[in-house]
């Protein structure tokens, strides 16, 4: 290559400090397009758009996926916030509702490795704007999923899905609150569309029993309490408290050693029932 580079006439020190200099104009460039009004939002379009090469639509999606994180927000206590607003921007409100509004249109045409990127910025958006600035998301969640033009779209409104369990998987109870109910509304159809598939052996179908596999694994700690104190709180865990502490009485009174010598003979009978079918469960 330095040969190469040689017959060129350009000196192979010199490739260094050009392609520097082209990285350095092409990032100032895409700054200045990223801060156009309409131009994120329509980066979706191009995603969606089977007329593009795939290299193109790829290249989309990463990039609207990394403005997505970078400008949806500026966060005023980042000490690099000065420079990022500077050079990024935030989004306008008119193009986060034109982002919002064709966002999952987009997962469903988009192909499956542009598709990865969308579901990491949608999980961006659910962060800072679910329920209160998004509140018929996870209506239009449901439209997808429940009634899918094709496996395509099926699949990839899972991935939604998924996405979205993922972002309230470990946060604390009252935080899944908002999505319990939507949730607990869609499951029962990704069971559905799983178990129509169930002896269907193609790559598509197995592909979309895996995914709900997935979800339901996720849904499951939806509706779990990782808080011990949290937890202590409930109803549930008051009653079985006190379960425990009425066998921890019936113990006390009738099966430890140092009491059973002085039991009444009439209640040996009793308390040698008790040992021989709950003591040993206990």
């Amino acid at each position: 290559m330095k040969r190469i580079a040689g017959e060129a006439g350009i000196p192979p020190t010199s490739i260094g400090g050009i392609r520097a200099r082209a990285l350095r104009t092409f990032r100032c460039c895409r700054s200045m397009c990223a801060k156009q009004q309409g131009f994120v939002p329509e980066l979706l379009n191009i995603i969606a758009d089977g007329n593009v090469p795939e290299p193109v639509r790829q290249s989309a999606a990463i990039f609207f996926k990394m403005s997505v994180g970078r400008s949806w927000e500026i966060i005023e206590d980042d000490e690099d916030s000065d420079d990022n607003a500077e050079d990024q921007g935030c989004l306008s409100e008119d193009d986060k509702n034109v982002i919002k509004a064709n966002i999952v249109n987009a997962i469903c045409e988009a192909t499956e490795p542009a598709r990865i990127q969308l579901a990491i910025a949608i999980q961006n958006i659910i962060r800072m704007d679910y329920p209160a600035k998004w509140p018929g998301f996870m209506d239009h969640l449901f439209a997808k999923i429940s009634n899918p033009a094709n496996a395509s779209v099926l699949s990839a409104g899972l991935t939604v899905l998924y996405s979205v369990g993922k972002v309230y998987e470990f946060k604390r109870t009252k935080d899944k609150d908002v999505i319990a109910a939507p949730v607990s509304k869609i499951e029962p159809l990704v069971f559905y569309h799983c178990k129509q598939m169930l002896d269907n052996q193609s790559a598509e179908a197995v592909i979309i029993k895996k995914q709900g596999l997935k979800i339901i694994y996720v849904m499951t700690q939806l509706n779990s309490i990782d808080d011990r104190e949290e937890r202590a709180q409930t109803v549930w865990w008051k009653c079985k408290k006190w379960a425990m502490k009425l066998l921890d009485r019936i113990f006390d009174r009738g099966l430890r050693h140092s009491r059973i010598v002085n039991v009444h003979s009439t209640n040996m009978d009793v308390v040698q029932l008790f040992r021989s079918t709950q003591g040993m469960k206990i």
